[in-house]
C-alpha cells in the first residue's frame, strides 16, 4: 500500500460523510458533484468552481456553483 492510499484510507475513516443536498429546483432529487475545477480568477486562493447535477430522472438540472 502506498502512502497516498494509506492517507485516503485514514481520511475516509476520520471524515464523516456529509448528507447530500436536496435539489433546489425539483425538491426531490439529491445533488451530485460532476466536476470541480479551480476558479479562473481566484483559483490561487483556493476557490473552486463546481458543476452539480440533480439525480432525479425527470429533473437532471445542471448548476454551476
Amino acid at each position: 500500500m502506498t502512502v497516498l492510499e494509506e492517507l485516503r484510507l485514514v481520511a475516509s475513516r476520520v471524515m464523516p460523510a456529509e448528507p447530500r443536498a436536496t435539489c433546489p429546483w425539483c425538491g426531490r432529487g439529491k445533488i451530485d458533484l460532476v466536476e470541480e475545477t479551480p476558479d479562473p480568477n481566484f483559483g490561487a486562493l483556493g476557490v473552486a468552481s463546481r458543476t452539480l447535477r440533480c439525480d432525479a430522472v425527470d429533473c437532471g438540472r445542471l448548476t454551476v456553483d
